[in-house]
């Protein structure tokens, strides 16, 4: 666990997702606006300093105090968690300290992550059976021109990476978990960090799912996912589940109905 100086940010690993978990609190002791956060705070926004993104599902905090997590965290790699405080008309009121904090890679495990940005609790680890061959494609126009030995090229943007995954699941509930993911709305992030390979936000197009074997008996299931490389979704309007928090967790902070106008609320996980 790491908190920042002024106690406003504390991070904690999630090794079951893998995930950072966030607590911001701009009402802690430490905090520049303790004494006014309760009653000026509308929104609280937290960037990793490293990556220079912004965490997704943390907006609307009014109180100044919310719970969130870092699905799409880079294994591996020092991270610093910075919160600010904003008022009602968007103005800022406060930045915290940093937090710094280390997603460790999985001792145990496949080594490569399927993740869902909306709800972390579905991310997936799988064993990777052959490993893509990433494909770069562009759309190119020849022209031969009579009497010249060299054509004419004419050329679009080159593409995102395209490629083919291939894994394996080894028991129905795995084979279970990794529908219900593929299921849920994407893109999804793809983390290898074993791989050599960097991570990167993908789509799944049709996925084929077969036994290894003949036998009834065989739980094992070898799945052809087949990706293609996408940006990084916009933070803006998206709603992540907390593993563990649900919308009877916020009744004590916000009990009234005029608590909870245009605030955020953690949907159950």
């Amino acid at each position: 666990m790491a908190v920042s100086s002024d106690g406003v940010v504390t991070a904690t690993v999630d090794a079951t997702t893998p995930s950072i978990k966030l607590v911001v609190d701009f009402t802690a002791t430490g905090s520049a606006i303790k004494a006014t956060a309760a009653t000026t705070v509308y929104t609280v926004t937290v960037t990793e300093q490293t990556t220079g993104q912004q965490v997704r599902g943390i907006s609307s905090a009014p109180g100044g105090a919310i719970v969130g997590i870092d699905g799409e965290a880079p294994f591996a790699t020092g991270l610093s968690y910075v919160a600010k405080a904003f008022g009602v008309t968007g103005n800022l009121l406060a930045t915290s300290t940093a937090a710094a904090i280390t997603l460790p890679v999985p001792a145990t495990g496949m080594g490569t992550w399927l993740k869902s940005l909306a709800t972390p609790s579905l991310s997936c680890n799988v064993t990777t059976q052959t490993l893509p061959t990433w494909e770069d494609d562009i759309a190119q126009g020849v022209i031969r021109v009579k009497n010249r030995p060299d054509p004419i090229v004419v050329s679009d943007v080159r593409q995102f990476d395209t490629g083919t995954l291939t894994v394996v699941t080894k028991s129905a509930a795995a084979e279970a978990a990794l529908l219900a993911l593929l299921k849920s709305s994407g893109p999804y992030l793809l983390q290898m960090p074993n791989a050599g390979t960097a991570d990167r936000y993908v789509t799944v197009g049709k996925v084929s799912r077969s036994r290894p074997s003949n036998q009834f008996s065989d739980s094992w299931r070898v799945w052809t996912l087949p990706l293609t490389q996408v940006v990084r979704p916009p933070v803006v309007g998206w709603s992540v589940a907390v593993p563990g928090k649900t919308y009877a967790d916020t009744q004590a902070a916000a009990p009234l109905y005029s608590n909870r106008t245009g605030t955020y609320l953690l949907r159950s996980s």
